[in-house]
């Protein structure tokens, strides 16, 4: 591990192993009641893996730096194996504004620079290099770009230590330690973005 992945390393580290409390998965990740279908993409780039089997899968994992972020498949609307051309990606920053893909308006979000303080985010590779896919989700309009290809994950919930929805990193829905993943809390990733948390 070279010198520079070393101070990240420790930070993913103690980011897993903080204090957590054991709460319902249901009162973190609940998708809302009622969901508007995504309109069905276009060609180029095709989403390879957005079809209704694909959606339904119950997580999707992707990495960011030395990490696994997941999310919950009731979350996902489609999941695009490669990033669109065109995209005019900014380094440092979370959100990267709207952009109008395959017929509808996406948030797009750097997971890194919502995860990262600034001195390790700075350490990574600028986000055209790094961006390799991109998980669309059903809230809002918002998209996650991956830093590797989105992959169905098969994981349990008992397998989660899930955290209490007070606190910093509103974002951090729980962990999976044995793997090294981060579970994402959606609604806590909006809550960010509009200034109410951390």
């Amino acid at each position: 591990m070279s010198q520079g992945e070393q101070p990240l390393a420790r930070y993913l580290e103690d980011m897993l192993t903080e204090p957590e409390a054991d709460s319902p998965a249901e009162s973190v990740v609940q998708p809302p009641a009622a969901v508007e279908p995504e309109p069905e993409p276009v060609p180029q780039p095709e989403p390879t893996s957005g079809s209704e089997e694909a959606v339904t899968e119950e997580w999707w994992g992707f990495g960011v730096a030395h990490l696994i972020l997941v999310v919950s498949g009731k979350e996902v609307a489609a999941v695009l194996e490669a990033c669109p051309p065109g995209l005019e990606l900014a380094d440092g920053v979370m959100d990267q504004g709207e952009y109008r893909l395959y017929g509808s308006s996406r948030r797009l979000v750097d997971p890194a620079a919502l995860i990262l303080p600034p001195e390790q985010l700075d350490r990574l590779p600028p986000l055209e290099q790094r961006a390799q896919g991109l998980i669309h989700l059903k809230r809002e309009g918002l998209s996650l770009i991956a830093g590797s290809e989105p992959m169905p994950v098969a994981l349990s919930g008992d397998e989660i230590r899930w955290r209490e929805t007070s606190g910093s990193r509103a974002w951090m829905a729980g962990t999976v330690m044995s793997r090294g993943m981060v579970v994402l809390d959606v609604a806590g990733i909006m809550a960010v973005l509009s200034g109410e948390g951390d």
